[in-house]
């Protein structure tokens, strides 16, 4: 997965809306599974998964699913650094680090192909062709007697 593919897909704000409980759970196995992967000394309790899902999806609401599985990847691969102990602040770190540097560096990286811009079509006038009758009806009629 990379920083292109992960930009794809639905904010966790709109997916929270059309169902909380659901993306709390998607939120939840997230962070169990990065918790059990990664080889830290003391692990995340339940209660503590729990309160990062909640916070993940209050303070990076504009990321999506992948955007996080992406970061945790990652940071498990040690992009963001060794991981000497997991808590919230690291993983609220990571993920900072994912939304402000990682992204940015992809956006800055990334060249847009400039569009060529064609000049549309002049047209030229169109001669309008009319005839003695049709100029003299088109005069404002003199409504003054003579």
């Amino acid at each position: 997965m990379t920083v292109a593919t992960a930009l794809e897909g639905e904010q966790l704000s709109k997916l929270s809306r059309e169902n909380e409980q659901e993306i709390e759970n998607v939120m939840i196995a997230i962070i169990a599974n990065f918790n059990n992967s990664v080889n830290v000394g003391n692990k995340l309790t339940p209660d503590q998964i729990y309160e990062i899902a909640l916070s993940i999806i209050s303070d990076y609401w504009m990321l999506k699913i992948d955007e996080i599985l992406n970061c945790f990847k990652m940071a498990k691969g040690g992009k963001y650094g060794e991981i000497k102990r997991l808590d919230q602040p690291t993983i609220m770190g990571f993920l900072h680090q994912y939304d402000t540097k990682t992204k940015a560096e992809y956006f800055n990286t990334k060249t847009v192909p400039m569009q060529r811009r064609e000049r549309e079509e002049e047209n030229e006038p169109k001669a309008i062709l009319l005839s003695v009758e049709d100029i003299k009806a088109l005069k404002p009629k003199d409504n003054t007697n003579k």
